[in-house]
């Protein structure tokens, strides 16, 4: 880790006794610690159960309000906020 020049934003490096290891459950993915490693030891491979992110912000919203408030949660919740709108 002494190789980086700049500290990265997720903090996804861990050093120990052995060599450097990537916390998979911090790292964002966002290849700053590629781009920084004077060695050139690190280099980004896919992740096995990538999410595809989605496409709009109604999109991100409702999926935000599912794993808050579960399935049933959010009709609740529509049924409280939609009533008198045309959908």
């Amino acid at each position: 880790m002494r190789h980086l020049r700049r500290p990265l934003p997720a903090d996804a490096l861990r050093a120990g006794d052995g060599p450097t290891r990537v916390d998979l459950d911090r790292c964002i993915g966002c290849g700053l610690c590629v781009s920084t490693c004077s060695t050139g030891a690190l280099s980004l491979r896919p992740r096995q159960h990538a999410s595809v992110p989605p496409k709009g912000l109604a999109g991100l919203y409702r999926g935000i309000t599912v794993d808050r408030f579960g399935v049933l949660g959010t009709a609740r919740i529509l049924g409280r906020v939609l009533p008198g709108r045309q959908v």
